[in-house]
């Protein structure tokens, strides 16, 4: 077995079983406070496995407590926002083409497909269409995105451009 597996182990707790320590200073709570004090956990050690004389190694559960105190069912799971999250590449694909035709993400929610995993919510389609967007734009301005535009215009031989501003 490996040095750095001897001395390896891990406690998996639930998601509701902690809370983040707040960094804000305000008086504003949370809204997506999660943590109702679970204390489901699973323990597991890495430990060696010499049976055969062969250096191997094994993960064993060294303690666990299975038991909720909140609602566990396969809805509520599908309904946190990072199993919410799409990552499919032909999906995102599909869904950047239809907003560069100038759909709105009500509209773009209709035409994907309701069985494909994952639950998408109107929010979640909103957002994904902002991060599409910026990423298609680039992080530049739209002066900047303008002046790139203006400049290559300029580039070709034959175009002249002339730009006036107004300091109201």
């Amino acid at each position: 077995m490996e040095a750095r597996h001897k001395n390896f182990w891990i406690k998996l707790v639930c998601k509701h079983g902690w809370t983040r320590k707040s960094r804000g200073k305000g008086i504003r709570k949370t809204f997506f406070d999660r943590s109702t004090g679970c204390k489901a956990n699973i323990k597991a050690a890495v430990t060696g496995n010499d049976k055969e004389g062969v250096d191997k190694f094994m993960v064993r559960v060294t303690g666990f407590d299975v038991a909720h105190n909140h609602n566990v069912s396969k809805s509520t799971y599908n309904n946190h926002a990072s199993n919410r999250r799409v990552e499919d590449p032909d999906v995102l694909a599909f869904v950047d083409e239809l907003q560069a035709a100038g759909s709105k993400p009500k509209l773009i929610m209709q035409y994907r497909p309701k069985k494909k995993k994952p639950h998408v919510t109107l929010r979640d389609m909103h957002n994904m269409v902002t991060k599409l967007k910026e990423k298609r734009k680039g992080c530049a301005t739209t002066e900047e995105r303008l002046e790139t535009v203006l400049q290559e215009l300029c580039e070709t031989r034959g175009n002249r451009a002339t730009v006036f501003v107004d300091d109201r």
